[in-house]
């Protein structure tokens, strides 16, 4: 399953859930990262409350996409502070993994978001479902 594009479900700061679709790139092999501006919803909802989740999957153009795997990476999103090493690092890497983010990947509103990976949930389809640790998400990004 690729990462480059995920839904983000965070929680609004007004109590509801909010999703949307954002770029992945990975830090450190196993970290998903993302670059989100000040402008996006989810910006504020998640400095609100680091709690989330990511969805990951293709819908293929064919059959019943309830019938396709899909993965749920719940998450503690963390933003790191403009201008230190490690975020040079990662812009550059998430630029070097995700090309076409070289062209907003300087602007001072976008932050570099990690997305730290506390549990994950697999729907392999109906009937099919199962669930990992970090330590498992970070045994089977490693390998």
């Amino acid at each position: 399953m690729e990462l480059d594009f995920g839904v983000l479900a965070s929680i609004h700061p007004d109590g509801h859930p909010y999703a949307s679709r954002i770029g992945l790139a990975l830090a450190n092999c196993c970290t998903p990262m993302s670059l989100i501006s000040e402008l996006a919803h989810h910006t504020g909802a998640l400095q609100a409350e680091a709690k989330c989740s990511i969805l990951l999957g293709n819908v293929a153009s064919k059959g019943n996409p309830l019938t396709q795997a899909r993965m749920s990476l719940i998450c503690h999103a963390r933003f790191l502070e403009h201008g230190t090493k490690q975020d040079a690092e990662l812009r550059q890497s998430f630029v070097a993994q995700r090309p076409t983010s070289k062209v907003y990947a300087g602007f001072s509103d976008f932050h570099v978001v990690l997305f730290d990976v506390l549990r994950v949930d697999i729907n392999g389809g109906f009937g099919k479902a199962y669930q990992f640790s970090a330590r498992d998400w970070q045994d089977a990004m490693n390998s």
